[in-house]
């Protein structure tokens, strides 16, 4: 039954791949509702496809969140706004329309590829749970307690700045990753071999607990949802897995509750200029991930006329593990941040030119597009063959996610990532988890009962 069901929604995966395929090169440009449409019910599809082949162990997987957030970064405006409006939020910098059903279908064809290797790769059973022996040790703990408090202090003094002129320079900045670096670890580690939430506190301690806290509150006073989203969502993963399975309906309710408070955040951040608001709650509430679906149609423009840079647009995250990896990259090849990131080339292409923008509208940075950052280097072939990549790590490091520390840690990074990754860079974890692998590997070695990975 299970290899028939695998089988049998393979099989579709692939019709409905060929179909967008070739309606893809076969297409004009311009804008049809319709075809719009019946890619996003051959999305929904593939999205049900995954969740019954998953149905038997656990909604609250990456998969559900990265969907929900796929949805909204890719298929909203082109179907629900575009007609009704155009100009909704940043849509108001303009872009060329007739890109809006070319990038529609390529974004289908990218989740049909990463559905079809997720699928594929996917093990139906609940694997034997394997002890971990990681270490904690106190001194970590202290000197991730320090980090977040000069972090906060970093961070205090920009409480009541506007959010686009926060600053806390590159120091800040690698202060910021050492900290999630740092909590990452121990949140991993507490939990792989807890029974209990208070067997989790009292490995962690009150002292850290607090001062995450603090830090976390400290962060949304200055208008940063980032890594308030992250770290609830890694503490839902890490739950589910270890402590107790959540019901979906408590899942959903929680994304909800967690998704109306990130939007009114948002709300009072940004304020608004009335082309922020739609008739449709559910658009005004995935406001943050809709935006990045003109990255995506602005850098396949750009890619289609000025031809692929073939990897360069991935070199700032690929180099990011190393500290000031980009700064010398840059001044060895004389390159620049539009050349090696993709948010950047999103930016500059829209603001460089553009002398009608005011100067505040010019601190915006309006992101990227996990399909547009991918065409942007090697088209097609990059989308169907990357997002076939990540379905096969995600499957595998979603089966041996109870066998493997780094697994472990692989996989739960992608779940709390999967709501922005729609709208980041394919290597936008680089940095997070290399320095993560790094501090495991380095505080683990000379356990005699460490296993080579």
């Amino acid at each position: 039954m299970i290899n028939f069901l695998r089988t049998y929604s393979l099989v579709i995966l692939g019709i409905m791949m060929s179909i967008a395929i070739i309606m893809y090169f076969t297409l004009p440009l311009g804008y049809s509702k319709t075809i719009c449409t019946n890619c996003l019910f051959f999305y929904l599809v593939a999205v049900f496809l995954i969740a019954i082949n998953n149905i038997k162990q656990t909604f609250i997987t990456f998969d559900t969140v990265f969907a929900l957030s796929y949805l909204y970064t890719n298929f909203i405006y082109p179907v629900f706004l575009y007609e009704t409006n155009y100009n909704f939020s940043l849509f108001r910098f303009g872009f060329n329309d007739r890109y809006i059903t070319h990038c529609t279908l390529l974004a289908l064809i990218g989740y049909l590829a990463y559905a079809l290797f997720r699928i594929g790769f996917f093990v139906k059973c609940t694997p034997k749970r394997e002890r971990f022996n990681i270490k904690i040790s106190n001194k970590l703990k202290h000197i991730s307690i320090c980090s977040m408090f000069l972090l906060c202090l970093l961070y205090v003094k920009n409480i009541g700045t506007d959010y686009t002129q926060v600053d806390i320079g590159s120091v800040g900045g690698y202060l910021q990753d050492i900290c999630n670096t740092l909590i990452l670890y121990l949140l991993f580690a507490s939990s792989c071999n807890s029974k209990s939430i208070k067997d989790i506190f009292n490995k962690l301690g009150i002292s850290f607990c607090v001062m995450l806290l603090i830090t976390i509150f400290v962060q949304l006073l200055i208008g940063s949802r980032t890594f308030t989203l992250r770290i609830g969502l890694i503490v839902i993963f890490l739950y589910n897995t270890f402590i107790h399975r959540l019901h979906i309906i408590k899942f959903c309710a929680l994304l909800f509750v967690g998704a109306f408070f990130m939007f009114s955040l948002g709300a009072s951040r940004n304020g608004s200029d009335g082309t922020s608001i739609s008739k449709y709650f559910f658009v005004n509430i995935g406001e943050e991930l809709i935006i990045n679906n003109r990255s995506l149609y602005v850098l396949t423009e750009y890619a289609d006329t000025n031809g692929f840079s073939f990897g360069k647009s991935f070199l700032m995250n690929i180099c990011s593990i190393i500290p000031y990896g980009n700064t010398i990259l840059n001044n060895v090849f004389n390159l620049s941040e539009e050349d090696t990131h993709s948010g950047y080339k999103n930016t500059m292409i829209t603001f460089k030119y553009d002398r009608t923008i005011s100067s505040k509208e010019q601190f915006i940075g309006l992101g990227t597009n996990l399909i547009g950052d991918i065409y942007l280097s090697f088209g097609l072939f990059g989308v169907i063959s990357l997002m076939s990549l990540l379905g096969y790590l995600i499957a595998r490091s979603d089966n041996l996610k109870y066998q493997s520390f780094v697994w472990l840690m692989f996989y739960g990074m992608f779940f709390m990532n999967a709501i922005y990754y729609p709208r980041s860079e394919y290597f936008n974890l680089m940095r997070i988890f290399g320095w993560t692998y790094f501090l495991y590997y380095y505080l683990n070695k000379r356990n005699k009962k460490w296993k080579k990975i």
